[in-house]
């Protein structure tokens, strides 16, 4: 969501606006890098009462992450945290997470892998250590198929048996594509949020330029400004409301599986003997 309207823009407000979603989203981790950033890239531009409110949602969204360090034993291995991969050990850094229960994995080729289950509290500081087992292959004797005899031939064998029961699935649900549809609501709604705000931003320039020469015009920009940002505001956060709900649908509404028709499967393997010609049937369930 963040890489999207920012991109198109290129405009820091953006980021602030973002931030605001990660925060009614519950990710405390993506918010504080869109504050950061905003603050970046705004640098003198951000109104101090705006950087003050800033900072101070940025102090209260650290208490509601903790600081995780993963080691393993031996280095090198793929570590994932809640199965997205998050680097190689050494890691360079502790990593930042959000308060709860969370998965941590490491992998290594040759190397048995290794899973841990924690849970954080706000403003935590843990240390999570991976101790991989070196993987064991088990050799097996290889058998020659038997050879053929000479001495009697086998006789012609018929085969009925009914085909193993497997399962199939559809196409997506209907859970599935109302996910889908929201999600692409919800990015339609962050894209239009973003472009609003440059609206927004542009009209509070035009406000500034005209505040000497014409108040009265000035005002009215900056009335518009404002009603961009609002507007930019619910649309975004819309937007992100729109694209977690659709994601939640999406993950959860997996098509049933229903068993597939059981069908006949038909063998016939003839053969001729000495001085005889021979049929059986079998079967087998």
């Amino acid at each position: 969501m963040s890489a999207s309207s920012y991109d198109l823009t290129k405009y820091y407000s953006v980021l602030y606006n973002i931030g605001q979603i990660y925060v009614s989203l519950a990710k405390p981790v993506e918010a504080i890098a869109a504050f950061e950033g905003y603050l970046a890239s705004g640098g003198k531009k951000v109104p101090a009462n705006r950087r003050l409110e800033v900072e101070q949602e940025i102090a209260k969204q650290k208490t509601r992450i903790a600081l995780l360090t993963i080691r393993t034993t031996p280095d090198g291995a793929t570590i994932k945290v809640d199965g997205e991969t998050i680097g190689t050990s050494p890691l360079a850094q502790p990593v930042p997470l959000k308060i709860g229960d969370h998965v941590v994995s490491a992998s290594a080729e040759d190397y048995e892998e290794e899973e841990v289950k924690v849970t954080l509290a706000g403003e935590d500081r843990r240390v999570v250590e991976l101790a991989l087992k070196a993987r064991v292959e088990k050799l097996g004797e290889e058998r020659s198929p038997p050879r053929a005899t000479e001495e009697s031939p086998k006789p012609p064998l018929v085969e009925v048996g009914i085909a193993e029961t497997g399962t199939r699935k559809h196409g997506l649900s209907g859970r599935q594509t109302t996910g889908l549809i929201a999600g692409i609501a919800g990015l339609a709604g962050i894209g239009t949020g973003g472009l609003l705000w440059l609206l927004a931003q542009r009209n509070h320039e035009s406000a500034l330029d005209k505040n000497d020469s014409d108040p009265e015009r000035a005002g009215n920009l900056n009335t518009t400004a404002q009603t961009y940002a609002l507007y930019g505001n619910i649309s975004a956060i819309a937007g992100g409301v729109l694209v977690g709900l659709g994601a939640i649908l999406y993950l959860t509404g997996a098509p049933e599986e229903e068993p597939e028709p059981m069908g006949l499967r038909t063998r016939v393997v003839p053969a001729v003997g000495w001085g005889y010609a021979g049929v059986s049937a079998g079967g087998t369930w």
